[in-house]
């Protein structure tokens, strides 16, 4: 009897460690998953350099990058987020909050659809924004609620580009002031209008293009002139004017059409030529970069040797791209800063003009990614150490390493200070 009460008794001790291992194994385990939720599932910058939008389960807050603050909870599974202003997904429905406020200015459910206006986010200028009720479109002041563009008066609304939406009804196209909230160009005066700005708009008809006068109607540049013409988005007087390679007047020119001065005289083996923060990029008919020159006509760079390449703007640099390598240039010092062949990314930007306080996020041939300073072409964050990075202003980046055991590996984002993660002060 003994014995069976021994035998019993070790086989209830035995358990009883087996239990307890197991359970401590499911705590270790919940407390670890729990734990890399501490980071970040997901993070993105904001037109707001100081917020980001960060997401955990595929739900999405927003915070303040330098202090960590909570300024949208982690509800909703989409934000979209401009000036003070943020578009929200909660449950198939769709609200506009004040972010300083925290009021909902447009509740949940009001509109079916609100879609994004300007060129690079939803909300349009002087707070206008596109919505949709009931399969009708319009523009409403964010501000007011007033509609700017009534519901249903036309079938298409589109971007806000230099303060003009393009309106279209029954495949007839005109142009909307937003500013003055009236139609500058009336829907089906012209077959098409593309861009706008400065007063003046392009206009087609018959395959033909047109500079008008919006207000008068009167025409700067007649039909037939040239095959195309465009509107400089950063200086509106610069008017990119050309004629196709078939035609055998072939070429492009720039000209200011404020003053009658020609930029860039008409050239043949020129095709598009873009003016941009005071320097002129000319390309090849065949889209490939030839010259970056400065108002005064001096040739900073030239890429007529090379194939296949690309040149972004950036202060004094550019980014050049040959094959799959990319290298950073000075123009105005005639030296690369990063050599071509070491890097075939950088950036998740289309633009280093975008890039914060000269610097970048630099993929190498190895797929390793790191911070680079655009002016010296060092690492200040080196290569390999994170799995991905996001640059923000003031210092502050986002860091993206792997965790969790080799079961169930995640990534999991944090936020950090440069200078931390460098072992420098920034200035």
């Amino acid at each position: 009897m003994n014995l069976l009460i021994k035998s019993k008794g070790f086989k209830i001790f035995i358990l009883c460690i087996v239990l307890s291992i197991v359970i401590s194994m499911v705590i270790v385990f919940i407390l670890f998953f729990k734990n890399t939720t501490s980071g970040y599932h997901t993070v993105s910058r904001t037109p707001c350099g100081t917020m980001a939008i960060v997401g955990v389960d595929g739900y999405r807050g927003l915070i303040d990058i330098a202090t960590g603050q909570e300024i949208l909870p982690m509800e909703y599974r989409r934000i979209e987020v401009y000036d003070h202003w943020a578009w929200v997904l909660q449950d198939d429905e769709i609200a506009v909050i004040n972010i300083t406020s925290g009021e909902k200015v447009i509740p949940f459910g009001r509109y079916t659809q609100i879609e994004c206006l300007d060129q690079r986010v939803w909300i349009i200028q002087d707070g206008l924004i596109k919505t949709e009720v009931e399969g009708l479109i319009g523009v409403i002041d964010i501000e007011t609620g007033e509609e700017v563009i009534p519901f249903g008066q036309f079938d298409y609304i589109g971007r806000v580009r230099n303060g003009f939406a393009h309106i279209a009804y029954n495949d007839m196209w005109g142009l909307f002031d937003v500013s003055m909230g009236e139609v500058a160009i009336p829907v089906g005066e012209y077959f098409l209008v593309t861009s706008a700005g400065g007063g003046r708009a392009v206009v087609i008809n018959a395959g033909e293009e047109a500079l008008i006068e919006i207000e008068t109607g009167e025409y700067i540049i007649p039909f037939g002139e040239y095959d195309g013409i465009h509107i400089s988005p950063w200086d509106y007087n610069m008017i990119n004017v050309r004629r196709n390679p078939r035609n055998p007047e072939r070429g492009s020119s720039l000209i200011n059409i404020e003053t009658g001065e020609v930029i860039v005289p008409f050239e043949q083996d020129y095709g598009q030529i873009f003016y941009q923060h005071g320097l002129i990029t000319i390309v090849s008919p065949c889209h490939h970069y030839k010259k970056l020159m400065n108002m005064a006509g001096d040739v900073l760079i030239s890429f007529e040797r090379y194939n296949n390449r690309w040149l972004i703007i950036c202060d004094e640099t550019v980014r050049v791209t040959i094959g799959g390598s990319r290298g950073i240039y000075n123009f105005i010092d005639g030296h690369y800063i990063i050599p071509l062949g070491i890097y075939h990314s950088f950036s998740s930007s289309h633009s280093l003009f975008d890039s914060i306080d000269y610097k970048v996020v630099a993929t190498n041939l190895d797929e390793e990614v790191g911070l680079l300073c655009i002016e010296s072409g060092e690492a200040i964050i080196e290569f390999g150490r994170f799995k991905d990075i996001i640059l923000f202003e003031n210092g502050f980046v986002a860091v993206a390493e792997e965790q969790g055991s080799r079961f169930r590996r995640e990534t999991v984002w944090r936020i950090e200070k440069i200078s931390e993660l460098h072992g420098f002060e920034e200035n």
